[in-house]
Order: C-alpha cells, then structure tokens, then sequence
C-alpha cells in the first residue's frame, strides 16, 4: 500500500549562458541608470564662472 519508490529524473538546464546572463544584467542596469539619471535635475543662479 502507499508509495513504494520514487525516481527524480528532472533535469535542470540553464536557459542562457553565463556570458548572455552578464550582458542582460548590465543592459538592465544601463536601463535602471537611464530611468533615474532622468529624476535629476540641476538648477544653477547667480554670476557665471570665472
């Protein structure tokens, strides 16, 4: 009665490579860096630079 074995056979595969995975963080970091670099602003007031 019950369970009498059980057999993992699941196979796990990667679906990119380590060097795909680099270029899709820093991608996603150059996005990240373009969205916030459009949060700053700069104000500048009084007599101009010698």
């Amino acid at each position: 009665m019950g369970v009498n074995g059980v057999i993992n056979e699941i196979i796990v595969k990667p679906q990119v490579t380590p060097s795909e995975g680099k270029k899709k963080i820093q991608g996603a970091l150059v996005r990240s860096a373009t969205i916030d670099a459009g949060k700053i602003t700069v104000e500048a007031q009084g007599a101009r630079p010698s």
